[in-house]
């Protein structure tokens, strides 16, 4: 591709700065939030809602039952789970310190937010949400803590 800039026009398709993940455990891990990021951002551009779509054409609307999201969302966690855990060791390898203490605070606590989860239905989405986001900056903020 010719950069446009040096021949004095602007260029029409600027390049978005690339975010990466070094970690391929990291990148998988992000990839369905990145993939539903990016689908709900192309649904509002668009318009489109499937519900909506669905509800005119008069089709019946998929519903998963609530335990179906639990699995899914326990999944989720528990891989979350053990990529903290070998982010932590990793890390402590880097460092050749010990601190299993720290280790296993931050596990009973993912431990106690999966209960939490399973125990409380009516807020178990906006919990999600809440548990999600917070392991995903722990395991990005583990991922900075070992680059060089």
């Amino acid at each position: 591709m010719v950069n446009r800039v040096r021949w004095g026009k602007p260029d029409p398709w600027p390049k978005q700065p690339q975010v990466g993940c070094k970690c391929k455990l990291a990148r998988k891990l992000l990839e369905p939030l990145i993939r539903t990021a990016r689908a709900n951002k192309t649904s509002v551009k668009m318009g489109y809602s499937p519900r909506v779509e669905e509800a005119q054409s008069g089709a019946l609307i998929e519903k998963r039952s609530h335990k179906e999201r639990l699995t899914t969302v326990e999944t989720y966690l528990d891989v979350l789970e053990t990529s903290l855990e070998k982010l932590d060791q990793g890390q402590r390898r880097l460092l050749e310190v010990e601190s299993s203490q720290e280790v296993k605070s931050r596990i009973d606590r993912v431990e106690s937010l999966v209960d939490r989860l399973t125990k409380d239905p009516k807020d178990s989405v906006r919990h999600l949400h809440e548990v999600v986001a917070e392991l995903t900056a722990k395991v990005l903020f583990e991922l900075l803590l070992m680059q060089p």
